[in-house]
């Protein structure tokens, strides 16, 4: 005999909650269904609606890694002296200059257009003073991977011309002596240079009268030493003939020391004065109002919260013997060694070492790494050190989505005025050369270059 059971009859002897389920199965899945729906469609509304940017930061908790309590360490004695700390709250790393704007703003410079108004607040004003403000860059072929000048550098050397004032500044082009005979001959340098735009070969004596000269004399005695060990009878008395015709410490003709571009800008900065600046850079106005401080600077806008801002600075400014770059010269000497036998190898081992870390940009970060520490390091001493020179002024392409301008060699759009309202576009260097882009085309047309 076959029994048959309603479905009542056999539901009485299940579990409540096992029957509110089966009978409500369909329902269940409908509202799970529609709720996920929702929340798509909210997520999708919110993300039309409003634009996300996220600036986090992760730190390491103090029970994990405790923090070492910061201490001062002493000023070099070569650019100090015998500064006393205790008494040394009223002294500038800088000589006194009556300077007319102040261009460190009293509000924040990453919300909206801030920045760029700010900057177009300083403008050149009539000036008696006759000085002569020296800018400085530097190309080299082994780093461009290229014997030849591109498009975009003659770019910069002309934007130069355009925007400043030929009766006060001038422009250097630094270059090792191997890469002379190469940019004498290239035809884009032909087109750039003049009486205002020149180059000069670069070499150790650069060194001379800074915390360097002592590493540099040694370099240079050790490539003698080496250089008269492996050349001949014939090339020997003629190599010393060469080094008794120098008379700044066995140091001309040698690049032992300068050949990294961070301390060329350094030794640079210290002998000559000026403003140096990567030859990825298009000048857009005047720099003048921007002459009477000394600066580096800022190279993206998120450093003005945290970080650090002199990482990926494309431009400085600074007087001749400043004591802040010399005491930047003197922390790159701190990690050398004193093994004289050793002083080329040790040499690029520690220009390597401080200045080669790249970013994801191709910008340098452990040389932004010394300048923090030397800048920190003047203020716990009592000593003023640089200022820091607005995101926007130089390097607009790196904040926000909402307020940067694009690189130059991109086709996007932009706003002129917001461009006109800077005073340099400073831009990572392209892999390989692209086309020009949108900015570079507008100021190619405004400047007539």
């Amino acid at each position: 005999m076959v029994w048959f059971f309603s479905s009542s009859s056999t539901n009485k002897y299940l579990p409540v909650g096992t029957v509110w389920t089966r009978r409500n199965r369909r329902g269940i899945l409908n509202i799970l269904r529609w709720l996920v729906i929702g929340i798509l469609f909210a997520l999708f509304s919110f993300l039309v609606i409003c634009r996300l940017e996220l600036n986090a930061r992760l730190y390491i908790r103090e029970w994990i890694t405790l923090s070492k309590p910061t201490e001062a360490e002493p000023l070099s004695t070569f650019c100090f002296g015998n500064t006393n700390t205790t008494t040394a709250t009223s002294s500038s790393t800088t000589p006194t200059k009556k300077y007319v704007y102040n261009f460190i703003p009293g509000i924040p410079v990453w919300e909206e257009y801030t920045c760029y108004d700010y900057a177009y607040l300083l403008q050149p004003l009539p000036s008696t003073d006759d000085s002569i403000t020296t800018f400085h860059t530097t190309w080299s072929s082994q780093l461009q991977r290229s014997d030849q000048l591109t498009t975009t550098h003659l770019a910069t050397l002309r934007s130069f011309m355009a925007t400043q004032p030929l009766n006060s500044s001038q422009l250097i082009v630094w270059i090792h002596p191997d890469d002379e005979e190469k940019l004498v001959s290239d035809p884009f340098w032909k087109k750039a240079a003049n009486t205002k735009t020149r180059y000069q070969v670069y070499s150790d004596e650069l060194t001379t009268g800074t915390p360097l000269e002592p590493a540099a004399i040694a370099a240079a005695t050790a490539a003698q030493a080496a250089a008269a060990g492996s050349s001949s009878s014939s090339s020997g008395s003629k190599h010393m003939e060469t080094e008794s015709d120098d008379s700044n410490n066995g140091l001309m003709g040698y690049t032992t020391m300068v050949s990294d571009p961070e301390l060329l800008k350094l030794a640079v900065l210290y002998q000559h004065g000026g403003v140096w600046f990567d030859l990825n850079t298009l000048f857009v106005r005047d720099m003048t109002p921007l002459l009477g401080h000394e600066w580096i600077a800022q190279g993206k806008c998120q450093t003005s919260m945290a970080g650090n801002p002199f990482e990926g600075s494309g431009l400085w400014h600074f007087y001749p013997q400043s004591r802040a770059v010399c005491e930047l010269l003197y922390g790159t000497t701190k990690s050398r060694s004193n093994n004289n036998s050793n002083n080329i190898k040790n040499n690029n081992k520690i220009t390597k070492t401080i200045f080669g870390a790249t970013g994801k940009s191709g910008r340098g970060t452990r040389g932004a790494e010394l300048y923090q520490r030397i800048y920190q390091n003047l203020l716990r001493n009592g000593q003023k050190p640089w200022s820091t020179l607005p995101w926007c002024f130089t390097d607009p392409t790196n904040c926000k989505a909402s307020n940067s301008l694009p690189s130059p060699l991109d086709q996007a759009d932009f706003s002129p005025l917001r461009l006109r309202q800077t005073f340099a576009v400073h831009f990572d260097q392209p892999k390989k050369q692209t086309q020009s882009g949108s900015i570079y085309r507008y100021l190619q047309e405004a400047q007539q270059w």
